[in-house]
Order: C-alpha cells, then sequence, then structure tokens
C-alpha cells in the first residue's frame, strides 16, 4: 500500500512539474502548392510556412520557404507574400504582409523569417469573407483555428498568386 502511494505521489509530481514547463506556444504550418491557388497554377514550386505564437497572442514569429527546382519564377518578383482570410476554394483580402516586393525577383529559393504583432495587421476587411473581424494579432489566430486564413506566395508570372496553402494548427 505504500509503495502505490509512492508511485502514485510521484506520477503526481511528474505531472505537475510537465505543466509547469510546458510549451505555451501555438505552432501552425501549411504546405502551399499551385493547386490550392484559385483558380489553380501548375508549378513545379515547393513551398511551406511554420507559425510560432507566443502565449498571450501579441507576437507570431514566421518562416516561409520556397523552392523551384525546375524553371526559375522570380518568386516575389511582382507581389510579395501575404496571410490573407478567406476559406478553402476563395480568395480573400490580405490581413498581413510577410514579404514586400524584391526587385527583380527571386529565382531558385526563398527563406524568409520574421516576426508580426497588431502594428502588421492592414486595414480589415474580413467580415465579409469570413464573418470575423480581424484588427489583432489574437483576432488572426483565433481565425487560424477556425481554419479561415491562408498564406500565399505571388510572383511575375502569377501575380495573383503562385502557390497557396491554408494554415492549419499543429497543436
Amino acid at each position: 500500500m505504500k509503495t502505490a502511494m509512492t508511485v502514485s505521489y510521484l506520477l503526481v509530481l511528474l505531472l505537475l512539474a510537465g505543466s509547469a514547463y510546458s510549451d505555451d506556444t501555438l505552432d501552425f504550418s501549411a504546405k502551399l502548392t499551385g493547386d490550392q491557388e484559385v483558380p489553380p497554377v501548375v508549378n513545379q514550386i515547393r513551398a511551406k510556412a511554420h507559425f510560432e505564437v507566443n502565449k498571450d497572442r501579441t507576437k507570431m514569429d514566421y518562416e516561409l520557404k520556397a523552392r523551384n527546382d525546375k524553371d526559375p519564377v522570380g518568386l516575389l518578383g511582382q507581389a510579395g507574400a501575404h496571410i490573407h482570410c478567406g476559406r478553402v476554394g476563395q480568395n480573400g483580402p490580405v490581413v498581413a504582409f510577410l514579404a514586400g516586393v524584391i526587385n527583380g525577383g527571386v529565382d531558385g529559393k526563398v527563406e524568409i523569417k520574421a516576426t508580426l504583432t497588431d502594428a502588421n495587421i492592414v486595414e480589415n476587411t474580413c467580415a465579409e469573407s469570413i464573418q470575423q473581424d480581424i484588427n489583432t494579432l489574437k483576432e488572426l489566430v483565433d481565425a487560424m483555428l477556425a481554419g479561415n486564413i491562408y498564406v500565399n506566395l505571388h510572383s511575375n508570372n502569377h501575380p495573383g498568386g503562385e502557390v497557396r496553402g491554408h494554415i492549419q494548427s499543429d497543436d
């Protein structure tokens, strides 16, 4: 009996210790492909995005990687990379800029790392497309959790969007 209580006590301590040191961030990712664009785009570009949101939802670190193993397309040469509100199969307005125009484009491989805050949220026009206002990073995260946010990259060849992926929770 004493051994069983000791084991139970140790398990409770381990659980409490684990929760005290748990990572309180939210993680999201997106796999971007041309066939997710509206209308679909045929290309050889592979892209992925990862987003990590802090506990109080005031800061979002992101990493965006894109690679084209076939013909260079001048990634980001025209319009850049954005987060948009919109459901699958639906285009929507820009919520935040991830990368601006790079003069002359970038051929082959692109890697971008930066941080978003409330200051990066652009004028909100999402209520029409997803029935939710997005004026803060917290509201953006709520829309991401609901599956109503996508990321896309634009190019010289496809200024409306080269690749796109809906942002999904990894948690």
